[in-house]
């Protein structure tokens, strides 16, 4: 079972806590990133030509925390044609997190600036998120400066320019 938002390949990987026999299920959930950049690795799935231009990642708490995904969203920017850029070596939470923003406004609209600030450190002016929430997130506090994508879509786009 492949899953396109870090926060439900995360739930789903932990199957194995919430029902009888979900262990089975647990083990075959991927995320998307994992399954594109391993059949990159593979070499199923081409590389593209380098392009230099710069694509800040956001790594969701969904992934890197709780699934401890981080290289996989890289590997997919990379394929994609792009340089992977840091913006955040602690994986300080976006503020999104689910619900956390209605419960938490105030301490999610903080969270939300300091992450835009970071992006806007980079110079880059396209961010990958590989989850939803965190993506809603970014838009809100970058404003239509920066175009704010899944990495897998990123990919997706550029093996359609390229052939």
């Amino acid at each position: 079972m492949v899953a396109d938002a870090a926060g439900c390949s995360a739930h789903l990987k932990g199957y194995g806590h919430w029902a009888e026999g979900g262990e089975e299920l647990a083990s075959r959930v991927r995320d998307s990133t994992e399954l594109v950049a391993q059949l990159v690795d593979e070499g199923h799935l081409p590389e593209l030509p380098h392009t230099g231009e710069r694509v800040a990642v956001q790594d969701p708490c969904h992934l890197r925390h709780a699934q401890r995904v981080t290289e996989a969203p890289r590997k997919v920017i990379r394929a994609a044609g792009y340089r992977p850029t840091e913006i955040d070596p602690d994986g300080l939470c976006c503020g999104a997190a689910g619900i956390y923003s209605l419960l938490r406004p105030e301490a999610a609209e903080e969270l939300g600036r300091r992450k835009a600030d970071q992006v806007r450190a980079s110079g880059a002016r396209i961010v990958a998120s590989p989850n939803p929430g965190c993506e809603m997130q970014l838009r809100a506090h970058l404003g239509g400066n920066h175009r704010v994508v899944h990495p897998v879509e990123l990919y997706h786009e550029s093996l359609g320019r390229a052939s």
